[in-house]
């Protein structure tokens, strides 16, 4: 399965709660992802020109006021590849705190906790975004097979 993973034969379909709204009903975003240079949190990646190239698919699902739900096609599996991405286009995952916040304001929940996002009356306490389903080749039978989730409990932690 994780050779799978590696040589991309498996295919992946997520849904997020974004903030702000798409800037078309469905985007490319094709941009390398490294190391963030300009952050000082070790783990935070970024759109770096020198990265590695990866392509995701956002397809609008229905507009939320000030935020939107979106299905998520990742076409590379890059570390932080769609949080990233959405950052990006100006549209960061509902709750992430690494690309929601800026460094200090991570770094300040690190050590506050929830008491920190009550502060900035931070819209959830986990990042709104859910695998749904995955499809790979079984290695014995060949036969494709598919995994659905429910997404029932991340829609209802949409905040109003």
């Amino acid at each position: 399965m994780a050779e799978m993973f590696r040589e991309q034969q498996t295919h992946k379909f997520y849904k997020a709660i974004l903030e702000n709204s798409l800037p078309a009903n469905d985007v490319i975003v094709s941009m390398p992802i490294g190391s963030d240079p300009k952050s000082s949190i070790r783990i935070k990646q970024g759109v770096q020109f020198e990265g590695k190239p990866c392509t995701t698919h956002f397809h609008l699902l229905k507009n939320l006021d000030e935020r939107c739900l979106v299905g998520i096609r990742p076409m590379t599996g890059r570390t932080h590849q769609i949080r990233v991405h959405a950052h990006y286009i100006g549209c960061p995952v509902t709750g992430d705190k690494l690309y929601g916040l800026a460094d200090d304001g991570f770094l300040n929940w690190l050590e506050e906790g929830q008491s920190y996002l009550d502060q900035l009356n931070f819209p959830v306490s986990r990042q709104l975004l859910h695998a749904m389903e995955i499809t790979f080749t079984h290695p014995e039978s060949k036969e494709a097979v598919t995994i659905h989730a429910d997404d029932s409990k991340m829609l209802q932690m949409i905040p109003n």
